[in-house]
């Protein structure tokens, strides 16, 4: 069975193999498959198969461009295989951007008949699933079902970024880490060593210096091209000493974030992006991040590991020798590891229990080895489940694919208690982190008056958030 499944996987998803990131050009809408009739009635999914009926189940995503194509592929695999087998039948319904907005809708209003029995969600809507007294906790389901998969199978730090407040609510199912992406040419030409690329801000600093190129007066290469973001700052504060919490109660994860707890740790980033913006190599926005890194417009940048394929399409016709390295220390010694990034599958019980086991059937297929090597390399998106990195296609895989192969040892050395924060907000505490950031680079912040802001603001909107929601 398992041979027959990797087959019909890799053939359905073939047409993905182009890796994909969640930020490529031209991304169009998946849609939706066509559901076969359930039976409504209340039957164990195997009881159902025996009697040639169909259990159908929703499947909610947000998945577009050739990761869109990727996931269609593998519910289409799945309905091919496992589900064919067991009587199953997963309906995949694209739902824009922010699934979590409209589940907390369906959540607030006891809109039962109308959630999906599966759903993909990010680790900032942990809270939106924990109030649904429709959640299913994936601590509850191990060892039921098929039984294929064991928590000991997922990456410790994988299942820890949906866990909250102690409970792994959701499987994680497109996981990521953030690297620092580097144009190993432009470093010889600049008298740097490719081989030893930096591993502190400062010494990013002092490359980016040396890698910036102007002509009459013109950047024509920047040494360094990146938007201190929300993202990019969890994952530099995480990153510190054995690991730090961007705010409270363990970052959102035991509970509500009440305020930041990292004012050290933000003052840092600050004073070296300070630096860095004083040495005139440093691009702060973004055209085209990818495109522009893979024709050698900028020397430097700091992309997620979801980004490999995309960079090594873009860069075979270019020929640029380009690399990747872990997240950079603030200080030499830092052990805290980058944070967890993607998101994960959920899922609902709607009072059907045949329909809640064939969502974890799904579930369970989505986070086995063999589907999560065929996800990998169609995406870039590093795999969840420990067994992958052991099954041969895949090492064939990553053997060619040295960034790949450096992404995982970022992505398996992590601190598990790294891990992005926990709050709904989250757009709102991009755009302070983004606006301080922008100021200190155009010279109208310091670093201290930015992490004063960033403080104040910060906390004012979790406050403003927590009153809301109480």
């Amino acid at each position: 069975m398992k041979k027959r499944m990797v087959i019909c996987l890799v053939m359905a998803m073939m047409a993905g193999l182009l890796s994909g990131c969640g930020q490529g050009s031209g991304t169009t809408k998946t849609q939706a498959a066509q559901t076969t009739p359930a039976t409504g009635e209340t039957k164990a999914p195997d009881e159902a198969a025996a009697k040639g009926e169909t259990v159908a189940f929703d499947v909610w995503h947000s998945m577009e461009g050739s990761n869109g194509e990727a996931f269609e592929a593998m519910v289409k695999s799945f309905n091919d295989t496992t589900g064919k087998e067991m009587g199953l039948y997963a309906n995949s319904v694209f739902q824009g951007s922010d699934t979590a907005s409209k589940l907390k809708t369906l959540i607030q209003t006891n809109d039962v008949e109308n959630m999906p029995d599966v759903c993909l969600v990010y680790g900032a809507s942990l809270p939106v699933v924990a109030k649904s007294g429709n959640k299913v906790a994936v601590d509850d389901m191990y060892g039921q079902g098929s039984a294929s998969i064991q928590k000991a199978d997922i990456n410790p730090s994988a299942a820890q970024t949906f866990t909250y407040q102690g409970e792994q609510l959701c499987m994680p199912f497109n996981s990521s880490t953030l690297l620092l992406y580097y144009n190993a040419d432009a470093f010889v030409e600049a008298g740097l060593d490719p081989e030893n690329p930096p591993k502190t801000l400062d010494e990013i600093i002092e490359a980016c210096q040396k890698l910036t190129i102007t002509e009459d007066g013109k950047v024509t290469c920047y040494g360094m091209n990146v938007v201190l973001d929300r993202y990019i700052m969890v994952n530099l504060i995480g990153n510190q000493g054995n690991g730090t919490y961007f705010g409270d109660n363990e970052s959102g994860r035991a509970g509500l974030i009440i305020q930041l707890t990292c004012e050290d740790e933000l003052r840092n980033v600050y004073n070296a992006w300070e630096k860095l913006a004083a040495t005139g190599g440093l691009k702060y926005n973004y055209d085209n991040q990818n495109e522009e890194f893979a024709t050698g417009k900028n020397a430097m940048t700091l992309m997620s590991s979801a980004r490999i394929g995309s960079v090594t399409k873009l860069t075979k016709d270019s020929g640029i020798d380009w690399r990747v390295t872990y997240l950079p220390d603030i200080n030499p010694g830092d052990q805290g590891g980058a944070c967890i990034g993607g998101a994960s599958l959920a899922m609902f019980d709607k009072g059907n229990e045949a329909k809640k086991m064939a969502a974890w059937e799904f579930i369970q297929y989505a986070a086995s080895t063999e589907t999560q090597a065929t996800w990998s390399m169609a995406t870039g998106y590093l795999p969840i489940n420990l067994g992958t990195k052991d099954m041969s296609d895949f090492k064939n895989y990553i053997e060619g694919n040295p960034a790949l192969v450096l992404a995982l040892e970022q992505f398996e050395s992590s601190n598990p208690m790294v891990q992005e924060p926990v709050m709904m907000m989250q757009g709102s505490i991009d755009e302070i982190i983004k606006e301080a950031s922008t100021n200190v680079c155009e010279g109208s912040m310091t670093a201290e008056e930015a992490t004063n802001y960033v403080m104040e603001q910060c906390n004012k909107t979790f406050e403003d958030y927590n009153k809301a929601n109480e």
